[in-house]
């Protein structure tokens, strides 16, 4: 109940403007210094679109890859940890609130305060997310903390080839996050499950 008063309508649609402003600066800075321009290919005799930088075009891709690149992954992920740690340690200290104050929920072999079950559900749904997307999305990070100290994988630099090979797999990984994060959601989830049944009753299987 306080997370449906706190999570409104209103609150929800100021958190998405928020993030599609935040996406939005984002891509300004290397967009800011990059246009195309009709050239002539003398190889192929003729007139094509090329991408052409701006004289400020490599300082402004190094604060962009130093703040954008590189510190807010990475500041993701430590948020994560720390909101997931808070949770864990919350859902305990009120598992011990409600042992002292009613005396349910003690383990009958060690006499210590145990987690209910949909806690303990919880807990696992949200530390497999968290581990799910740490680990298919910090090989991301780290090609591009690597392209922020080798500036020979940028783009026309002698090892775009491997950047654009790693690329590949960190883009899988990145899809692969967001379509096993649905089926954790939907296994481990009952209103999550019951939501999806009402919206797709096809996917609704007898057991």
């Amino acid at each position: 109940m306080r997370v449906k008063r706190i999570i409104t309508r209103n609150v929800a649609i100021v958190v998405n403007v928020c993030i599609f402003i935040a996406i939005l600066s984002y891509l300004l800075p290397p967009l800011a210094v990059t246009y195309y321009e009709w050239r002539v290919d003398p190889r192929k005799n003729r007139s094509l679109i090329f991408l052409v930088y701006h004289d400020n075009a490599e300082s402004v891709f190094k604060v962009s890859y130093m703040v954008l690149d590189l510190f807010l992954p990475y500041c993701t992920f430590f948020v994560l940890i720390v909101c997931n740690t808070v949770i864990v340690l919350t859902l305990k200290s009120k598992s011990k609130w409600r042992q002292s104050t009613t005396g349910h929920g003690v383990n009958q072999l060690s006499g210590k305060p145990e987690i209910s079950t949909k806690e303990k559900k919880l807990v696992i749904m949200l530390v497999t997310v968290s581990t799910i997307f740490i680990g298919c999305l910090s090989p991301q990070s780290a090609m591009l903390t690597a392209l922020g100290i080798v500036r020979e994988l940028k783009i026309n630099g002698p090892y775009f080839d491997l950047s654009l090979l790693v690329y590949s797999f960190t883009f899988l990984l990145e899809t692969i996050n967001c379509s096993v994060s649905v089926l954790v959601y939907y296994n481990m989830s009952s209103k999550f499950r019951d939501r999806i049944h009402s919206w797709f009753p096809c996917c609704k299987f007898k057991t």
